[in-house]
């Protein structure tokens, strides 16, 4: 599915005056641009108000202020947009409300019209739009299975709610059912599985937030009573221990989500007024607090939105939503679905999110993947060479895009937006402003924090307080590691230390595997590839290999490509490192201690190969696919079965369709390899079943 992205910022100048700017964003072609420079407009929010029971004067008065008429830049812009994108399956159009007009939160920009015409603009399902708020929390807890979307429905149901609040009662059983019957109605018609559960015990905020960090859920949908204050600050009417009616702050929810790794990817407010249509504080709403503090999707209603459209609208929605993961188109069908009721435009999503994508589309492919069989001979027969890639450490230390924007924040670098999320290119900056041996410093003082913060509970007191040096951040990693292998048999780690391989090749800095092959029982040794000649000044490139040593089932082989933290000196960060890493490891002049050992190239050359967790735009993928891969006889691994399995891009980043061609043709052309768009963990649950099964069949012919 294709399309174009409008997205528009406006900032507070003066009080009833602010600037807009926009940029048009073609993701097939990687292009951006700017469309309109900030150009000043009036937005009244007394008149707007005075239109609040008149949905057709409102919109029209909204658009009138936005965008003028033909000659006004920001209406020629928009046009100019729409017709560029017109080709195209959707535009999608993202209001980025900056920080400094909270004001504007309550504006009803869903009822927006069409420039130059009378039909609401979102009245259109190939207009997918969303309310853009900006956050410095990136934190996610990465998909536990990719083929299953796991809903928490939480049912508020005082015991008071007539009595004391004078609400009218909630029948719980009621609204279990209806929300159960409006999502789990989708499976079946739609590639993955949707399970709903509903919550046990109490809604109260602690339940809620200690469910989700025992059970976790990956959309909290929650309908409750709720109301803003006159101060304009959002209520949730919940329960307490007794079954009681309790009045809690939104603040106190956000803080909560705020405080945690366990939130979910979606928060859908089914609570009047959860959207803060009602007040002119609409910022002080509970939907863009907790957009805000980090939940990446909320979805809300702006006002006493009925039961009906709420009935029509979720089906529709859930179903749209677990087919791609792609929200904002999500909530644009369904909304297409309630276009008859007055009430259509209520459903308002607030979102963190770029791409707008929850979850990557799941790949059909592996469901018809019709190799297991042979890939299972690769590995029992020793021809199988697992590449590791950075997705597969994401869990543990997060992933190179979010080290990348943390520093271009924090060094102020000037780098166009979308170069920001590039950790060489940032890197490089940095090596040019300061030195290489600061980068390598740098991150070994982010990765500190960073897991310092997000598993500051499992990490003991000692690494909690020592001081960042050389090594902390392996036995930070392995400690961590060797609690999630504890927790989930099924990690991807665990699973690649019991393939009977003799060699596996590591484009990630840490020692994950090595640690889950001890835990097998095997004994793995480890190499790193001397890219970087240390000439007489005595520079450790790693431990030594003993001489004699053959890589073995018993005894595997570890290959680090990129270096490892344990060995500063060896690792590859900036620009300047994949170069001179290009450069030593392909010139047929290197010297025999550069380079890739001759036991890595001869398996590489004879095996199939198995590619797990990269990204098709990662400079580690291009890398790895241009040398380690790319070794003389490589010819006859094409007699092997090869898999290659690329993450989809992942919340901030897109990747262009034109990459997908071209990887595809590249290894069915090049290198005969079977390429899937998917998560590794999924596909090595499947894989490893698969060869447990052939292991028993054998065992279980007779003698």
């Amino acid at each position: 599915m294709s399309y174009s992205e409008l997205e528009l910022r406006i900032q507070w100048l003066d009080p009833g005056k602010y600037f807009v700017g926009g940029r048009y964003i073609d993701p097939e072609q990687d292009r951006e641009t700017d469309l309109i420079d900030p150009v000043r407009i009036d937005i009244d929010l007394a008149t707007l108000q005075g239109h609040a029971l008149d949905g057709d004067a409102y919109g029209a008065a909204l658009t009138d202020m936005v965008f003028g008429g033909p000659g006004n830049r920001i209406f020629d812009a928009f046009v100019q947009a729409r017709t560029a994108a017109a080709a195209r399956d959707g535009l999608r159009i993202r209001l980025h409300v900056q920080a400094n007009a909270p004001e504007l939160h309550a504006v009803r920009w869903e009822l927006l019209r069409e420039p130059g015409k009378a039909t609401s603009l979102l009245s259109n399902q190939n207009v997918w739009f969303s309310r853009f708020l900006s956050t410095d929390d990136f934190r996610l807890r990465p998909l536990q299975d990719p083929n299953t979307v796991r809903v928490l429905v939480v049912v508020a149901n005082p015991s008071d709610l007539a009595t004391r609040w004078q609400q009218p009662a909630i029948d719980a059983d009621e609204e279990f059912r209806q929300a159960e019957e409006a999502i789990a109605s989708q499976y079946g018609r739609s590639p993955r599985e949707i399970v709903v559960r509903r919550l046990a015990g109490r809604a109260s905020v602690y339940s809620i937030v200690s469910d989700l960090r025992d059970n976790y859920s990956d959309v909290l949908y929650l309908a409750c009573h709720g109301t803003i204050t006159q101060e304009g600050e959002p209520r949730l009417l919940l329960e307490g221990d007794t079954g009681l009616g309790e009045m809690v702050r939104g603040e106190e929810l956000v803080q909560r989500f705020a405080a945690t790794e366990d939130r979910p990817r979606l928060v859908i407010l089914a609570s009047c007024k959860s959207a803060g249509g009602g007040g002119a504080q609409g910022l002080a709403a509970l939907a863009p607090r907790l957009a805000q503090a980090g939940v990446p999707n909320v979805l809300a209603m702006q006002g006493d939105v009925t039961v009906a459209s709420v009935n029509r609208f979720m089906p529709r929605f859930f179903r749209e939503l677990a087919s791609d993961g792609q929200i904002d188109r999500a909530v644009a069908a369904a909304r297409f679905d309630i276009l008859d009721q007055p009430d259509w435009w209520m459903p308002t999503l607030y979102t963190h999110s770029k791409s707008g994508v929850l979850w990557p589309p799941r790949s059909v492919d592996i469901d018809g993947f019709d190799q297991w069989e042979a890939v299972v001979s690769n590995i029992r027969n020793k021809r199988c060479v697992p590449v590791l890639g950075p997705g597969l450490v994401e869990p543990v230390i997060g992933s190179t895009r979010e080290i990348a924007r943390a520093w271009a924040e924090r060094y102020e670098f000037p780098l166009a937006p979308r170069d920001r999320d590039d950790l060489a290119q940032v890197a490089q900056h940095l090596a040019y402003r300061n030195s290489p041996g600061f980068v390598v410093d740098a991150i070994r003082s982010y990765v500190v924090r960073y897991l310092r913060r997000k598993f500051r509970d499992q990490l003991t007191d000692e690494l909690m307080r020592e001081r960042v040096q050389e090594g902390l951040v392996d036995r930070m990693v392995s400690h961590i590691g060797k609690g999630l292998r504890a927790e989930n048999p099924a990690e991807v780690h665990t699973l690649l230390a019991r393939m009977p391989v003799p060699i596996y090749v590591n484009a990630n800095r840490d020692n994950l595997l090595h640690d889950a092959l001890i835990e097998q029982g095997r004994k793995p040794h480890i190499q790193l590839c001397t890219w970087r000649s240390s000439g007489d000044l005595g520079i450790a490139h790693g431990p030594a290999v003993e001489d004699g040593y053959v890589p073995s089932v018993d005894e595997p082989l570890i290959f680090h490509v990129f270096g490892n933290y344990q060995y500063p000196e060896s690792l590859v960060i900036t620009e300047d490192d994949y170069f001179e890493f290009l450069m030593e490891v392909t010139r047929n002049e290197t010297l025999r201690e550069n380079g890739i050992p001759h036991a890595v190239t001869a398996a590489i050359s004879t095996s199939g190969w198995l590619l797990l967790g990269f990204q098709a735009e990662d400079w580690d993928f291009r890398v790895v696919l241009g040398s380690v891969l790319r070794q003389p006889g490589r010819e006859i691994s094409r007699r092997r079965t090869s898999v290659a399995i690329q993450m989809n891009p992942a919340g901030e980043r897109i990747v262009p369709a034109r990459m997908y061609k071209y990887l595809r043709k590249y290894f069915e052309e090049q290198s005969h390899v079977n390429l899937f768009w998917s998560s590794p963990e999924e596909f090595m649950v499947e894989l490893m079943e698969h060869y447990e099964r052939a292991v028993k069949a054998d065992e279980e012919v007779p003698a």
